[in-house]
């Protein structure tokens, strides 16, 4: 009966000391962020839906207008749209149900919203946010879901290390020790801007464009098979119905796709647009125009340059001092939508490759 003792004690100090140590090298690796007050060096994409939506309520004075949307509205530039305070509140993989629980919940927590930018495209009606509940790298603020924090810390700090995205983190730290330079091209401004800024990444880009332009990492993309379009519909139409409510200046807009992604949407797309256009007029930014086209413009298919958000932001509010190409970004409504479909579908039949 003693040895059995023995080795229960054992066995449980062996269990407490594996979990204690996991929890203290998550504490003090902290790979997504959420503890962080400075992301100088932050080796991963931190959780930015959690902690962009936490900074915000605990700072509700701070900003009146917001960007919401996938990383792809990471380019939108806060610090140009005039006459707003003005914060990017893109995360990764930003879905429309995503967006309509966070915008309820500020709008909760007292924030006065002046102008929300929305960034919608095609993964808006593909991905499931569902998904987003088993991923730390896009979980939500736990308030948000009516959850304490708590419990969620309590599993991110005790969970099993996840020995890949650990060995990017610890390889970061090793660099900055050894202090390698040109071994961290972006920096996190999670706490003014939003945005992520990839400095030595453009700047490489524009040391040689061509190099750029023929990079076969153009030629690959994904699409996502499934299909939640009357989901997003609806989300999407109460967001709206919260924005007149509280009297929110609401932008949509759909962003400008990589040429290879938008040939890819098929009809699905045209639906999703047909939809969006009876819910409320947007900007359409996708299409084979003189910016979509052109390789140089966009990081890879799925993220496009700053450059590119500059004009978006022009288009959007008229600004005179960036010339935008007369084929880049057309507003769009329910009186208009076919015959704006129907010039996209032309775009496509004077393209390379059939329209399905």
């Amino acid at each position: 009966m003693e040895r059995c003792r023995k080795w229960f004690f054992w066995a449980l100090g062996i269990l407490l000391g594996t979990v204690g140590l996991a929890g203290l090298t998550n504490f003090i690796v902290d790979p997504y962020g959420l503890l962080r007050k400075d992301f100088t060096y932050q080796f991963i994409e931190p959780d930015k839906n959690f902690i962009k939506i936490r900074f915000i309520t605990q700072n509700p004075d701070r900003y009146d207008s917001f960007v919401f949307g996938s990383s792809r509205v990471n380019s939108i530039d806060v610090r140009k749209i005039q006459g707003y305070k003005c914060y990017n509140v893109h995360y990764n993989g930003g879905l429309p149900r995503d967006h309509l629980d966070n915008i309820r919940y500020l709008l909760k927590k007292g924030v006065k919203i002046k102008l929300i930018l929305l960034g919608l495209d095609d993964l808006s009606f593909r991905d499931d946010p569902d998904a987003h509940l088993h991923q730390p790298l896009r979980y939500p603020y736990p308030p948000v879901l009516n959850q304490h924090p708590f419990p969620y810390y309590l599993r991110y700090f005790f969970s099993s290390l996840d020995w890949k995205i650990m060995q990017e983190v610890l390889n970061g730290y090793k660099k900055m020790l050894f202090k390698k330079s040109g071994d961290h091209p972006v920096f996190y401004d999670m706490f003014d801007t939003g945005q992520m800024f990839s400095y030595q990444i453009d700047r490489q880009i524009e040391d040689n464009p061509e190099k750029h332009r023929n990079d076969p990492k153009f030629l690959k993309h994904n699409i996502i098979p499934r299909n939640r379009l009357k989901e997003a519909i609806k989300e999407l139409r109460e967001i709206v119905r919260l924005a007149e409510a509280h009297q929110v200046r609401l932008v949509l807009f759909i962003n400008p796709l990589h040429k290879n992604v938008f040939l890819d949407c098929g009809v699905d797309f045209e639906r999703y647009k047909r939809a969006l256009s009876h819910l409320s007029g947007f900007y359409d930014f996708s299409g084979l125009n003189s910016v979509t086209t052109d390789n140089i413009n966009y990081y890879e298919t799925s993220h496009y340059r700053p450059k590119v958000g500059d004009l978006v932001i022009a288009r959007i509010f008229n600004q005179r001092n960036i010339q935008v190409p007369e084929d880049f970004g057309q507003w769009v409504t329910a009186e208009n939508i076919d015959h704006h479909l129907e010039t996209l579908r032309q775009q496509v039949i004077r393209g390379a490759k059939p329209y399905p």
